[in-house]
Order: structure tokens, then C-alpha cells, then sequence
């Protein structure tokens, strides 16, 4: 068993409370901007849809109809809001890491210690980084999925544009799980 240096014991648990407290409002701002942004996808995708089928029935006589940029303003409004969610993940993701930076200044040579019971400081802000990341991924990759829809009434291709749009974030899954316990805990505060 490793021995704790005296500053590691000399820590306040008023001090660690703050320090949880803290942590647990980002966790909770994380989750909500988490949420917005997969509310502006989901809401991205009918718009999308919608954008598509309107353009499908489209022939090389007929005009575009006004409902197509309707359409595509929403889908602008959505693609705008996973932008903003994705910048306010980054800013979290800078303020966990400060948090992080005075932990370590303050209790050098100490180890995380868990601040939940589920997920020590560290390890949480290893998802919460791989998150982020994989949230930026999908915000630019979904931004390139639109880019055909100015140039083209191909079906195959929007139809393409629907399903590229629409795949699953599948590697976010086991930080999610984290995430969703750290979540539980917090409110359980």
C-alpha cells in the first residue's frame, strides 16, 4: 500500500467539496450541450429529409420551389447549433483541464483521487476530451454530407446524403456510459 505524502492528507475536504461541486456543474453543462447537440442533429436529419424530397421530384423544366430554402435555412440553423454546442464543449473541455492544472499545483505528487465514486478527475476527463473530439468529427463531417445538395437533384446521391447523415455515433457509446453515471451522480449530491 503507497504511503500519501502529508500535503495529499493535509487537503481540506471543504476544499474537495468545491472541487466537486465544481466538477459536477460541468458534468451537468457538458450533458445539457451534449443534448443540444444531438437534438440539433436529429432535427438536422428531418430537415435534411425533407430538403431531399423536395429536390427529388424536382425535374430540369421546373423551377426550385421556395420550400427548398426554407429547408435549407433550417438545416443552416442546426448545422450553426452543433457548431455552438461543439465551441461550447471546447470550452468546457479548457476549464476541466484548468481545474486539473490547480488540483496538481496544489497537492504535488499526490494521485487523483476519485471525486465521484464512479470516476476519478483524470480518467473523466479522458472521455470527456475523446467526446469533444468525436463530436467536432462528426459536426465537420456532417457539414461536408450537405455540401452536394447546391449541386445536385441526383436521387442516388441525396438519398446518400440521407444515410451518410444519419449513421450512428457508434465509438461514443462506452464513454457515454461514464458520462451517464458521473450524471447520476451529481444529482445525487
Amino acid at each position: 500500500m503507497e504511503i500519501l505524502p502529508e500535503t495529499c492528507l493535509s487537503y481540506t475536504t471543504k476544499q474537495n467539496k468545491k472541487t466537486r461541486d465544481l466538477i459536477s456543474t460541468m458534468v451537468k453543462a457538458f450533458w445539457r450541450t451534449l443534448n443540444e447537440w444531438t437534438l440539433a442533429s436529429n432535427s438536422g436529419l428531418q430537415s435534411l429529409r425533407n430538403a431531399v424530397r423536395i429536390l427529388v421530384n424536382v425535374t430540369c423544366d421546373n423551377a426550385l420551389p421556395c420550400q427548398i430554402h426554407q429547408q435549407c435555412a433550417e438545416l443552416n440553423v442546426h448545422i450553426d447549433t452543433m457548431k455552438k454546442a461543439v465551441k461550447t464543449l471546447d470550452g468546457l473541455n479548457e476549464q476541466l483541464k484548468k481545474v486539473i492544472t490547480i488540483q496538481e499545483t496544489e497537492r504535488p505528487g499526490c494521485t487523483f483521487e476519485p471525486q465521484f465514486l464512479s470516476l476519478p478527475l483524470n480518467e473523466f476527463s479522458v472521455a470527456f476530451s475523446q467526446l469533444l473530439q468525436a463530436c467536432k468529427r462528426e459536426t465537420e463531417f456532417k457539414i461536408g454530407v450537405c455540401k452536394p445538395l447546391a449541386h445536385t437533384t441526383d436521387s442516388d446521391i441525396l438519398n446518400a446524403c440521407i444515410t451518410l447523415w444519419s449513421r450512428s455515433l457508434n465509438y461514443l457509446q462506452p464513454h457515454l456510459y461514464h458520462i451517464k453515471i458521473l450524471l447520476l451522480e451529481c444529482h445525487l449530491l
